[in-house]
Formats: structure tokens, sequence, C-alpha cells
């Protein structure tokens, strides 16, 4: 399947997803309310942090591997198996041992609901390990697939609990880990049916997998932590109605990075396929068009704000629209930093991303301590633009003097990108016309 054709697919489903992942956060915000809604956010948090503890870059590692085809899809999925297990157990027995000794974030929720969020990370890890297998054999479908599953089983979870059983927080965040549950489980299922139940466990593919997973792991941690750490200084900071405010701004201003994400899911095993100069060429060809599309969404976003959180979440939640508006230009930021940091895995240089990220953690850590107490969330807010504008300016500059291309080809539309554009979109009307 060429590759634009596989970004349509993944981006289709990651609006499906997005309509899923919208209407979940229509009801647990109206119907929990601002200060349920922050303990819901603080809960999914948690479980957030412990998926990004237990990664440890393995699933960048499956990637790398199956793209190279220096192991088997069966050495490869037994190794994930076994981590993803072994990771998240570990993490599990961790995080109920930080709670023990009162740290204050994981404090904020009930233990029950605490206790059912950090049981769902074995199966979290598992899914996410195994999405990425998915990847790296080429086989986007049943990813897109599963990943829809996720978005939907949580929204049926998840709604009934809030909903109709009226369960509150301990229903919304039992929802989440059920649906975490039904999809690990699910997507081992899947990929047995695809390569076959006879895994091969191999001490070298483990190795290996440890071995880049790990090189990679400080890029992932960082970045996920970049994409996280305002969101996690708010919920330490300040009150659950604020981090319910907050909530929804970080939630639209992610939900924009759905063009973004779904190009880079397909582009990393692409370029990884690629000789350097090709996927150098490759990387800047897709990142000006995501550029320019991203630039027209966030301007229309910005003119819309007020309305799209007073039409979606009513006027209770009109005070994250500051935050979201300074959420923006981050947003464009992120955009260009996600193409860029696929291209450095692509080359085996994720030492280049970990650096990047670890600057980037380091000043939003900073700017957050400086302006969450001055300027409350909006403070927040304009702290992750910043760190996140810094980071893909580096990740700019890097590109450009370790490539072939300028500036000008890696940042601004060209004339016949805007021809590809017309040409794909003409093509995708014909072909919804005829169904």
């Amino acid at each position: 399947m060429p590759f634009v054709r596989k970004s349509v697919a993944t981006f289709l489903s990651q609006v499906s997803i997005f309509v899923s992942r919208l209407a979940t956060g229509i009801i647990t915000a109206r119907v929990l309310g601002p200060h349920d809604r922050g303990l819901y956010s603080i809960a999914v948090l948690i479980h957030t942090i412990g998926s990004l503890a237990g990664n440890f870059g393995i699933g960048n590692a499956n990637v790398y591997l199956l793209g190279k085809k220096k192991h088997s899809p069966a050495e490869v999925v037994a190794g994930s198996i076994l981590l993803a297990f072994l990771f998240g157990g570990l993490v599990t027995v961790a995080f109920l041992f930080l709670r023990a000794f009162n740290l204050s974030l994981f404090q904020k929720v009930s233990a029950p609901v605490f206790g059912v969020i950090v049981a769902a990370f074995p199966f979290s890890l598992l899914s996410l390990y195994i999405g990425n297998v998915f990847q790296g054999i080429d086989r986007f479908l049943p990813f897109n697939s599963i990943e829809v599953l996720r978005a939907i089983l949580r929204l049926v979870f998840i709604g009934s609990a809030v909903g109709i059983l009226g369960w509150g927080v301990l229903g919304a965040a039992s929802g989440w880990a059920v649906a975490e549950a039904v999809v690990g489980v699910t997507s081992a299922v899947v990929i047995f049916r695809l390569i076959g139940p006879a895994l091969k466990l191999s001490t070298k593919c483990l190795k290996e997998m440890l071995s880049f997973g790990i090189r990679s792991y400080a890029e992932l941690f960082f970045l996920y932590l970049n994409y996280q750490i305002d969101m996690i200084m708010v919920s330490v900071y300040t009150a659950p109605e604020q981090v319910g405010y907050y909530s929804i701004a970080f939630s639209i201003s992610r939900m924009i990075l759905i063009l973004p994400t779904s190009i880079g899911i397909v582009l990393y095993p692409r370029l990884s396929s690629l000789r350097v100069e090709e996927a150098d060429f490759f990387t800047a060809r897709v990142m000006r068009n995501v550029i320019f599309v991203i630039s027209i969404g966030l301007v229309a976003v910005a003119f819309l704000s007020k309305w799209i959180i007073q039409i979606m979440y009513g006027k209770a939640y009109l005070p994250a629209t500051r935050p979201l508006l300074w959420l923006l230009p981050g947003v464009l930021a992120i955009s260009m930093y996600k193409q860029l940091t696929r291209n450095f895995l692509s080359r085996g240089k994720p030492i280049y991303g970990a650096y990047i990220s670890g600057f980037g953690l380091a000043s939003a850590v900073l700017m957050n301590l400086l302006f969450i107490p001055r300027f409350g969330i909006a403070g927040a807010a304009a702290a992750s633009s910043l760190a996140f504008l810094g980071m893909a300016l580096i990740a700019l500059v890097l590109f450009i003097k370790t490539s072939d291309i300028n500036l000008m080809d890696a940042v601004f539309v060209r004339s016949d990108d805007l021809q590809d554009l017309r040409e794909h979109v003409n093509a995708l009307k014909k072909k919804f016309s005829n169904f």
C-alpha cells in the first residue's frame, strides 16, 4: 500500500478514534463536573506515566528490527509478550510502593481508583508492543482497527459506568482499565492469527530489543514527559477544578495532532526501509506538507476555540479557552518534531532525540515552576508551547546540518506539493463518490 494511502487509512482511523474520545470526554465532563473530571484526568495521567515508565523503548525496537529484517515476527512477538508482563508487573508494584509513601500526585485519587488504573499496566504495554509489531510487518489494517476498538471500548465502558450506572470517578477509571485489558488480549489474538501461534523466544532477539529499546527510551521518555509535564505540574500545584479546565484544553490541543500522528505512525517504518539520502528527502517533503495543513487547522481552532468548548463541554468549562490558545503554537512545534525524530530513529540515531527532549523537559519544568504560580493554567500552557518550539527548532537545525536538505525545502510548502495535495484530494473524492 503506497505511503499516502496508508497515511489516509491511518488518518481515517484516527478520526474515528477522535470522535470516540471526544464523545467520552464530553460525557465525563458534563456528568462529573470540573472537580471530578479533574480527578479522573489525574487517574488517566497516572496510567499514562506508568505506561511510559514501563515502555523502555521496546515498541521502537520492534519497528526497527522488523523493518531491517533482523529478526522474525515470531521472535519479536515472543519477546514483546514476555517483556510486557515483566515490565508491567514491575511498574505496578513500584507505583503501589510509591503511593504507600504518600507521593503527592498518587494520593490525589482514592485507593480503589488507583488500584484499577495500575492493574492495567501489563495489558497496556502488551497492546503497545504488539501494535508496533503490526507497524514493523506493514500490517496497518489490524493496527488501526485495534486502536479504533480501544477508543470505542473506552466510550462504551466509561460512558456506561458514568452516564448510566452513575459510578463516578471510580466507574470512569474502571471502564478505562477494562478497555485496556480487552485490547491487550485482542492484540495478542490478532497477531497469533497473522503469524501463527508458534512463537520463538530468542535470547539474541531479546538482547537487541533491549539494546535498541533502551537507547531510544531516553528520547521516548523525555518526549512523552514533555507531552505530559504541564498536565503533571497542573495536577500537583492547582486544585482539581483547574485540572478539569486544563484537561479540556489539553485534550483539544492533542486531538489536533491526529494528522501528524497518523503520518508519523506510517513514516517511521517507511524511512527505516530507505537509504539515508532518500529518507532525508522524504522527511522534508512530508514535514513541509504537515506544517502547511496543520497551520490552517490551528488558525481555525484559534478563532472558534470559545464556541468549541462551550458547545461540546458547556459554559462551565469556558476557563479552558485561554490555556487552549496558548497550547496551539506548541501543537505546530510537535507536528514538526514528530517527523524529524522519526528520521533520526530511522538512521539508528535515537540519541539525537534524547538530547533534544531532555533539554525540552528541563526547560518545561523550569518555566512551569515560574509561570504556574503567577499565571495559573495559562502559564502552564505557555510553558509547554515554548518548550516544544525550542525542541522543534533544535531538531530542525540538526536535521539540516546532517543532511543535504535546506531550510526552504524542509519548512515551506512548494507549488508541486500543492498540486500533489490537490490530486490526492481529487482521488479521494472519486473513491468516496463510488460508494
